[in-house]
Protein backbone atom coordinates (compact mmCIF):
# COMPACT_ATOMS: atom_id res chain seq x y z
CA UNK A 1 0.00 0.00 0.00
CA UNK A 2 0.98 3.68 -0.49
CA UNK A 3 -0.09 6.05 1.58
CA UNK A 4 -0.27 9.92 0.87
CA UNK A 5 -0.32 12.65 3.22
CA UNK A 6 -3.35 14.96 2.83
CA UNK A 7 -0.96 17.96 3.43
CA UNK A 8 -3.60 20.75 3.26
CA UNK A 9 -5.23 19.12 6.17
CA UNK A 10 -4.05 20.37 9.46
CA UNK A 11 -3.40 17.79 12.17
CA UNK A 12 -5.97 16.92 13.59
CA UNK A 13 -5.45 16.23 17.72
CA UNK A 14 -6.41 12.48 19.14
CA UNK A 15 -8.28 13.10 22.71
CA UNK A 16 -9.50 11.11 25.62
CA UNK A 17 -13.04 11.85 26.59
CA UNK A 18 -12.98 12.07 30.16
CA UNK A 19 -16.48 12.73 31.42
CA UNK A 20 -20.14 11.52 31.58
CA UNK A 21 -22.94 13.18 29.48
CA UNK A 22 -23.38 14.82 26.18
CA UNK A 23 -22.88 18.83 27.01
CA UNK A 24 -20.21 20.51 28.95
CA UNK A 25 -21.75 20.22 31.73
CA UNK A 26 -21.26 16.35 32.78
CA UNK A 27 -23.48 14.89 35.64
CA UNK A 28 -20.99 12.67 36.65
CA UNK A 29 -17.00 12.70 36.23
CA UNK A 30 -15.74 8.98 35.05
CA UNK A 31 -12.48 9.85 38.03
CA UNK A 32 -15.59 9.20 40.61
CA UNK A 33 -16.75 5.82 39.46
CA UNK A 34 -15.12 2.36 40.54
CA UNK A 35 -15.46 1.10 37.46
CA UNK A 36 -15.93 2.76 33.99
CA UNK A 37 -16.68 1.52 30.31
CA UNK A 38 -14.58 2.94 27.44
CA UNK A 39 -15.76 2.93 24.29
CA UNK A 40 -13.64 2.46 20.82
CA UNK A 41 -13.23 0.78 17.60
CA UNK A 42 -11.94 -2.09 18.03
CA UNK A 43 -10.44 -2.01 14.28
CA UNK A 44 -8.31 0.97 14.31
CA UNK A 45 -4.61 0.05 14.56
CA UNK A 46 -2.51 0.68 16.37
CA UNK A 47 -4.61 2.63 19.01
CA UNK A 48 -7.83 0.17 19.94
CA UNK A 49 -7.76 -3.27 17.87
CA UNK A 50 -8.10 -7.47 17.87
CA UNK A 51 -5.49 -9.29 18.49
CA UNK A 52 -4.88 -12.79 16.99
CA UNK A 53 -6.77 -14.35 20.45
CA UNK A 54 -9.69 -11.57 20.28
CA UNK A 55 -8.10 -9.78 23.19
CA UNK A 56 -8.64 -5.40 22.87
CA UNK A 57 -5.13 -4.20 22.93
CA UNK A 58 -3.25 -1.23 21.20
CA UNK A 59 -2.17 2.13 22.26
CA UNK A 60 -5.28 3.42 24.28
CA UNK A 61 -5.83 0.82 25.68
CA UNK A 62 -2.32 0.56 27.17
CA UNK A 63 -2.76 4.40 28.08
CA UNK A 64 -5.98 3.96 29.26
CA UNK A 65 -4.80 1.06 31.80
CA UNK A 66 -2.25 2.66 33.13
CA UNK A 67 -4.29 5.82 33.79
CA UNK A 68 -6.70 4.00 35.73
CA UNK A 69 -4.34 1.99 37.95
CA UNK A 70 -3.38 4.83 39.29
CA UNK A 71 -7.21 5.42 41.32
CA UNK A 72 -8.04 1.75 41.13
CA UNK A 73 -10.19 1.82 38.77
CA UNK A 74 -11.66 -0.93 36.84
CA UNK A 75 -12.31 -0.41 33.00
CA UNK A 76 -13.72 -2.65 30.48
CA UNK A 77 -13.52 -1.67 26.97
CA UNK A 78 -16.16 -2.30 24.59
CA UNK A 79 -16.15 -2.11 20.99
CA UNK A 80 -19.08 0.67 19.48
CA UNK A 81 -20.18 1.23 16.14
CA UNK A 82 -17.57 4.41 15.55
CA UNK A 83 -20.67 6.53 14.52
CA UNK A 84 -23.15 5.97 16.57
CA UNK A 85 -20.46 7.04 19.28
CA UNK A 86 -22.01 10.02 20.69
CA UNK A 87 -25.30 8.20 20.94
CA UNK A 88 -24.20 5.39 23.15
CA UNK A 89 -22.01 7.69 25.41
CA UNK A 90 -25.52 9.54 25.42
CA UNK A 91 -27.53 6.37 26.07
CA UNK A 92 -25.43 5.26 29.18
CA UNK A 93 -23.81 2.14 27.28
CA UNK A 94 -20.43 3.53 27.95
CA UNK A 95 -19.18 6.27 29.69
CA UNK A 96 -16.24 7.63 28.00
CA UNK A 97 -14.55 7.13 24.27
CA UNK A 98 -10.64 6.71 24.48
CA UNK A 99 -9.82 5.56 21.28
CA UNK A 100 -8.79 8.56 18.48
CA UNK A 101 -11.15 10.80 18.93
CA UNK A 102 -10.86 13.75 17.41
CA UNK A 103 -11.53 17.32 19.01
CA UNK A 104 -14.01 18.75 16.66
CA UNK A 105 -15.90 22.50 17.10
CA UNK A 106 -18.92 20.79 16.46
CA UNK A 107 -18.05 17.62 18.83
CA UNK A 108 -16.92 19.69 22.04
CA UNK A 109 -20.60 21.29 21.71
CA UNK A 110 -21.54 17.65 22.40
CA UNK A 111 -19.10 16.25 24.83
CA UNK A 112 -16.25 16.84 27.10
CA UNK A 113 -12.34 16.26 26.11
CA UNK A 114 -9.20 16.15 27.92
CA UNK A 115 -6.05 17.40 27.17
CA UNK A 116 -4.62 16.60 23.83
CA UNK A 117 -2.23 13.73 24.09
CA UNK A 118 -1.20 13.09 20.33
CA UNK A 119 -1.45 15.22 16.96
CA UNK A 120 -2.37 13.24 14.15
CA UNK A 121 -2.83 13.93 10.19
CA UNK A 122 -5.34 12.17 7.31
CA UNK A 123 -3.75 10.33 4.95
CA UNK A 124 -4.32 8.98 1.73
CA UNK A 125 -3.92 5.08 0.92
CA UNK A 126 -3.62 3.31 -2.13
CA UNK A 127 -2.61 -0.12 -4.00
CA UNK A 128 0.75 -0.38 -4.86
CA UNK A 129 -0.75 -1.42 -8.54
CA UNK A 130 -2.95 1.78 -9.03
CA UNK A 131 -0.55 3.92 -10.59
CA UNK A 132 -1.96 6.38 -8.11
CA UNK A 133 0.74 8.70 -7.10
CA UNK A 134 -1.30 11.93 -6.09
CA UNK A 135 -4.49 13.32 -5.36
CA UNK A 136 -5.48 14.88 -8.64
CA UNK A 137 -4.71 10.68 -9.67
CA UNK A 138 -8.34 10.06 -7.53
CA UNK A 139 -10.23 11.99 -10.36
CA UNK A 140 -13.23 10.14 -10.80
CA UNK A 141 -11.75 7.33 -8.80
CA UNK A 142 -13.87 5.57 -5.72
CA UNK A 143 -12.45 6.65 -2.38
CA UNK A 144 -13.39 5.10 0.91
CA UNK A 145 -13.68 6.55 4.69
CA UNK A 146 -14.71 4.97 8.22
CA UNK A 147 -18.81 6.47 8.99
CA UNK A 148 -18.22 9.00 11.51
CA UNK A 149 -14.57 9.39 11.23
CA UNK A 150 -12.67 12.40 11.30
CA UNK A 151 -11.20 12.15 7.84
CA UNK A 152 -14.84 11.40 6.23
CA UNK A 153 -15.53 14.88 8.38
CA UNK A 154 -12.26 16.71 7.01
CA UNK A 155 -13.27 15.29 3.61
CA UNK A 156 -16.63 16.75 3.80
CA UNK A 157 -15.32 20.10 5.50
CA UNK A 158 -12.51 20.42 2.62
CA UNK A 159 -14.10 19.38 -0.80
CA UNK A 160 -11.07 21.05 -2.77
CA UNK A 161 -8.35 18.39 -1.45
CA UNK A 162 -10.74 15.36 -2.36
CA UNK A 163 -14.54 15.58 -2.72
CA UNK A 164 -14.96 17.86 -5.54
CA UNK A 165 -12.54 15.77 -7.86
CA UNK A 166 -13.48 11.65 -6.48
CA UNK A 167 -16.54 9.63 -8.21
CA UNK A 168 -20.17 10.53 -7.10
CA UNK A 169 -18.03 13.90 -4.87
CA UNK A 170 -18.58 11.28 -2.22
CA UNK A 171 -16.79 8.27 -0.65
CA UNK A 172 -17.74 5.06 0.30
CA UNK A 173 -18.59 4.34 4.16
CA UNK A 174 -17.53 1.65 5.77
CA UNK A 175 -18.25 0.56 9.93
CA UNK A 176 -14.41 -0.41 9.95
CA UNK A 177 -11.05 0.20 8.63
CA UNK A 178 -11.24 -3.66 8.72
CA UNK A 179 -14.09 -4.03 5.40
CA UNK A 180 -12.24 -1.24 3.88
CA UNK A 181 -8.87 -2.76 3.83
CA UNK A 182 -10.27 -5.46 2.13
CA UNK A 183 -12.13 -3.65 -0.40
CA UNK A 184 -8.97 -1.74 -1.23
CA UNK A 185 -7.24 -4.95 -1.17
CA UNK A 186 -9.88 -6.38 -3.80
CA UNK A 187 -10.06 -2.96 -5.89
CA UNK A 188 -13.48 -2.69 -4.82
CA UNK A 189 -12.04 1.31 -3.68
CA UNK A 190 -9.41 2.74 -5.18
CA UNK A 191 -7.93 4.85 -2.52
CA UNK A 192 -8.49 5.16 1.40
CA UNK A 193 -8.79 8.07 3.69
CA UNK A 194 -7.27 6.87 7.11
CA UNK A 195 -5.56 8.57 10.18
CA UNK A 196 -1.73 8.72 9.42
CA UNK A 197 -1.23 6.97 12.80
Amino acid sequence: MKKYVLSLIAAASILVFAACGTSNEATESAADKDEVIVGLDDTFVPMGFQDDQGEIVGFDVDLAKAVFDLTGTKVTFQAIDWSMKETELDNGTIDMIWNGYTKTDARVKKVLFSDTYMENKQVLVTAKTSNITSFDDMKDKVLGAQEGSSGYDTFNNQPEVLKDIVADNDATLYASFNEAFIDLENGRIDGLLIDRV
